[in-house]
């Protein structure tokens, strides 16, 4: 991983803009600016006739942030960054806990 994210930062130039960031010990994310999960939802939701307002996600990174702050519900997990979980309107246990199983249990089911 280390060797990946010092190759990554010589991808930058004054044309190209991009986020990236370690979200695992195994994932490097690289995301264009312009286009964010919210966007991706928001498309999701119109290709299924659906308000954004009826969609429940789920979220850990900052990259969720936006996501699960403009879901109907979003919810982060425990383990989560900070930002997400302020984002969120629940908080369920951690990713290595089973929280999205324990959430979709006790509050969709």
């Amino acid at each position: 991983m280390p060797r990946a994210i010092e190759r990554a930062s010589t991808f930058a130039d004054d044309t190209v803009k991009a986020a990236a960031l370690q979200t695992t010990q195994r994932l490097y994310e690289f995301m264009d600016p312009h286009v964010s999960k919210t966007r991706g939802l928001v498309r999701v939701a119109e290709l299924n006739d659906m308000e954004l307002q009826n969609i429940c996600v789920f979220g850990d990174a900052d990259n969720d942030t936006c996501m699960v702050a403009d879901a109907g519900v979003g919810v982060a997990m425990a383990n989560g960054s900070a930002a997400t979980r302020a984002a969120a309107d629940f908080v369920t246990v951690s990713n290595d806990e089973d929280g999205i199983a324990i959430f979709v249990e006790e509050h969709l089911l």
